[in-house]
């Protein structure tokens, strides 16, 4: 099949299930983190738009709602924001992986292969699960943020109609 790899003769199995399972993780990381991106980019423009028609709201309910649904979108900004800057991310991978990895002249024993797909994995994982954690919180606040703005629209057309 295309894109797999060719199981090692050599008898090593064990590490080579390990290293594609870290693929996977690291696959399943890297989708993770494009989704994150995708939904932030989508709350920074819903922040924008709302923020560059705030004063077009009416006093009263409609404004209070607009200013609430604009913090809201400011807290899912910042809840995934944090994870996602550039700068953290390249911290990221540079910690996890270890410096001399892909070096040609160097050769991993057993034992430290097996410690280096554990310290790679786990380092995916915590990685992993606090993406997903910041997408449980950002999602929400964005879509409250969407409703609420969609209300203070709804309240104004209906009782503050020209």
């Amino acid at each position: 099949m295309e894109g797999e790899s060719e199981r090692p003769a050599d008898g090593r199995s064990g590490s080579w299930i390990g290293w594609e399972l870290l693929r996977v993780l690291q696959d399943g990381l890297v989708s993770l983190e494009l989704t994150a991106s995708r939904v932030l980019a989508a709350q920074v423009a819903g922040l924008i738009t709302l923020w560059t028609q705030l004063h077009t709201f009416e006093d009263g309910p409609p404004a209070g709602l607009a200013w609430l649904a604009l913090l809201l979108f400011m807290g899912g900004i910042a809840t995934l924001g944090a994870l996602l800057r550039p700068r953290r991310v390249t911290r990221f991978w540079d910690r996890a992986l270890p410096a001399d990895l892909f070096s040609a002249e160097r050769v991993m024993a057993a034992g430290e292969e097996t410690a280096t797909l554990a310290h790679v994995a786990t380092a995916i994982r915590g990685q992993r699960d606090a993406l997903e954690r910041a997408l449980r919180v950002s999602v929400p606040l964005g879509l409250s943020g969407l409703a609420m703005t969609a209300l203070a629209y709804a309240i104004e057309k209906a009782f503050y109609a020209p």
